[in-house]
């Protein structure tokens, strides 16, 4: 990279500093009072429960316990007539509906480690109001990250979708469906939202998907409402860990959230990501949907969770206004922004396409019933597609293409593809969008490029070595127009520039959570 370049990104680096220290010292988020009274166990959401709330007001929680004193504490919980709702006993932690008086008591419990809100997690999806193309909406997509040509569709590689569902269509079928709304038992697909099939028909439908070949898992987590509760997808997420081998889960997309309510290394959503992806599982979440609120005391720092998790690799929405060349494409007003509250941590990511997507529809679900304006004939005449925009639906194509990523890295490496590399590889690629690093992360998804990226590293090689005998030009021709990658990689707080992707690094291993580690400048061999 040039000297020039690399002096704007130091003079990009140090605005963003500066924005991450103004906005967290903008961000009151509650966490105040839980600093005035010390290291809380309470979720800094509960104090307002345990301080406000009459005796008999009822509060919903997940409570952590070292795993060896989870019997005892769930007696003396249902001694004192509180109801669990769940026990995940392996993580020590248990779901409880209790009185919000209790909360104090239940904070000076010795044996009790953290106390977090159960809180209700909704689905990342909004109404498409702009242009749409009314046909050929997979073709359009595919020419527009560039991967008209390219010789991968998925095959071999498994995707665990948490959402509202699936209904099954000629195009789309789910090799395995288990329905954590009811427990989490194995059954029969269904989708009575509407928003987990337009999201696995971006994945992997015929007439949408971008990896066409993928085994999807359907775990259901979200209600009829597009509703559910944290300790139901930390459930499913917990699940997809302890089976991945059996059912070959790679992936998890996850495109819904909920408003933070305590920093990520206590937030039950997010740590849950973290176990996955030191499991060597790869998390696609939303960043959430939560900019155009009119909240202008908060314009940035509306990252929900679990997008705040610091191995996800969080997406935000793109407009491509239809057009299939990138210079007239801007990040949308809805797409939440970074830092991470409490964390102050970069995100999203990368952006995606997420504006006005045509996908599967789900007929007899709320959103087809609801909205059938949003209702689109696919080449029969048949209303079987649907119209949706968000971040849910850049998150799904995220996915679909990291699922692209792993299946060209089986070819070349003896590695498996990790989150983090999967998350630089993305960077790395990336095409400048307007916005600074909040709006934009990195930049906006550039599938040529990280295929031709993921094409030419193999991790298999030693630490600190460098990983290809050949670096591939960092320039992608879209519809005839060349685009110069980002050739950043965004870390925490820090920004990695040059070449350090092609050299097998540490940074790059499931162990590895970002944020925590600073590597800055060019890496050598």
């Amino acid at each position: 990279m040039c000297r020039a370049a690399r002096a704007a990104l130091r003079c990009q680096f140090l605005a963003h500093s500066v924005v991450v220290a103004a906005v967290l010292a903008a961000m009151t988020l509650d966490a105040t009072a839980a600093q005035r009274h010390g290291r809380s166990k309470l979720d800094p959401s509960l104090w307002r429960s345990a301080d406000q709330a009459n005796d008999t007001d009822r509060v919903e929680v997940i409570v952590r316990t070292d795993v060896s004193r989870l019997s005892e504490l769930r007696a003396r919980l249902e001694a004192h007539g509180d109801r669990v709702v769940d026990e995940q006993a392996h993580l020590g932690a248990l779901t409880v509906t209790l009185h919000a008086g209790d909360l104090r008591a239940l904070e000076a419990d010795p044996s009790v480690t953290h106390v977090s809100a159960n809180a209700i997690v909704e689905a990342h999806a909004r109404r498409g109001d702009g242009p749409a193309r009314q046909t050929g909406a997979r073709r359009a997509l595919i020419a527009t990250l560039g991967l008209a040509r390219a010789n991968v569709s998925g095959n071999g590689v498994g995707v665990a979708v948490l959402d509202s569902g699936i209904q099954p269509a000629a195009d789309l079928s789910p090799a395995a469906f288990y329905d954590f709304t009811r427990g989490g038992q194995r059954a029969l697909p269904y989708d009575d939202y509407g928003h987990g099939t337009h999201v696995s028909g971006l994945i992997a439908g015929g007439s949408s998907g971008v990896a066409r070949s993928v085994r999807l898992i359907v775990l259901k987590v979200l209600d009829g409402q597009g509703q559910g509760r944290v300790s139901t997808v930390v459930h499913a997420i917990e699940f997809a860990i302890a089976n991945r081998n059996r059912l070959r889960i790679d992936i998890l997309n996850i495109s819904l959230g909920h408003a933070p309510t305590e920093p990520a290394s206590d937030d039950p959503l997010v740590q849950a990501v973290e176990r996955a992806t030191r499991a060597g599982l790869i998390v696609i979440a939303s960043a959430g949907n939560s900019h155009d609120q009119g909240i202008d005391t908060a314009p940035y720092g509306d990252i929900t969770s679990p997008g705040t998790a610091p191995s996800a690799i969080t997406v935000g929405a793109l407009d491509t206004h239809a057009t299939t060349t990138r210079s007239d494409d801007d990040v949308t007003e809805y797409s939440s922004r970074g830092p991470t509250p409490y964390d102050g941590m970069q995100k999203p990511d990368v952006v995606a396409p997420g504006a006005n997507l045509i996908s599967n529809g789900a007929f007899g679900s709320l959103l087809y019933g609801q909205y059938p304006e949003r209702r689109v004939a696919d080449a029969r005449g048949i209303p079987r597609l649907f119209r949706l925009s968000g971040t849910s639906m850049a998150a799904a194509v995220t996915t679909g293409l990291v699922a692209l990523l792993v299946e060209q890295n089986r070819r070349t490496s003896t590695a498996p593809l990790t989150a983090n590399l999967a998350k630089a590889i993305l960077q790395f690629s990336a095409i400048s969008v307007p916005g600074d690093a909040f709006t934009r992360g990195a930049g906006s998804l550039n599938g040529a490029g990280a295929l031709a990226l993921a094409g030419s590293v193999d991790m298999a090689t030693s630490i600190g070595e460098w990983s290809s005998l050949q670096m591939v030009s960092p320039i992608t021709t879209i519809d005839g127009e060349h685009y110069v990658w980002g050739q950043t990689v965004i870390w925490g707080t820090t920004v990695i520039w040059g070449t350090s992707v092609y050299v097998n690094e540490p940074a790059w291993s499931a162990s590895t959570v970002w944020g925590s580690t600073v590597i800055w400048g060019t890496a050598h061999p």
